[in-house]
């Protein structure tokens, strides 16, 4: 199984002024680096809770299908699958219908049950499933603890900016960030 983004969020969830506010700067010349230190905290909380903030489509492949009737999709919260497509002999794509499979969005994971499943031709990724997922396409949609979150760790990067390599980032986690995620993180049974 490879599972790989297709598009980007077209936005962040936490804007530049709200972050500015939160650095309490009160001037625009440091923007470009607080827009990166944005972009990093949202992936860095995307990490941390397997969840995707802004709407964004994923792709899932895999060289045949599994073997259990349930595929459980990541990245959620799932909002719609986009395509289920299996490449048959030749590579030739079949595009399942949608009356063919059900996506239950309740489940945490997504979980995508397949009715009817044509044999895949392809030795590797012959079965794809793009899919949506994301609280929604602004950050308004991005629950507040979650947005809390990435503005403290936007705060804690740009206070640390300089001490430490950005490839080795994050060293820590400013006080209250782990605890804010905490609901978001899965329990097995």
């Amino acid at each position: 199984m490879a599972l790989f983004r297709i598009t980007e969020p077209a936005l962040e969830p936490v804007t530049v002024a709200e972050a500015r506010a939160w650095l309490k700067l009160d001037h625009t010349s440091e923007d470009a680096l607080i827009v990166e230190l944005i972009r990093a905290a949202r992936m860095e909380v995307e990490n941390q809770t397997g969840r995707s903030l802004i709407t964004q489509h994923w792709r899932m492949t895999f060289d045949r299908w599994p073997v259990r009737d349930l595929i459980h999709l990541p990245n959620g919260p799932v909002t719609a699958v986009l395509a289920v497509t299996v490449y048959g002999a030749g590579g030739v794509p079949v595009v399942l219908s949608p009356a063919e499979y059900t996506l239950d969005t309740l489940s945490d994971p997504a979980r995508l049950m397949i009715e009817r499943r044509p044999a895949s031709g392809r030795r590797m990724n012959g079965v794809e499933i793009d899919y949506a997922c994301g609280y929604g396409p602004t950050g308004v949609d991005v629950p507040d603890f979650i947005r809390r979150a990435i503005k403290m760790l936007v705060v804690h990067f740009y206070e640390f900016r300089g001490a430490v390599r950005p490839e080795d980032q994050p060293v820590s986690y400013p006080d209250g960030f782990l605890s804010l995620l905490r609901p978001l993180k899965r329990v097995r049974l």
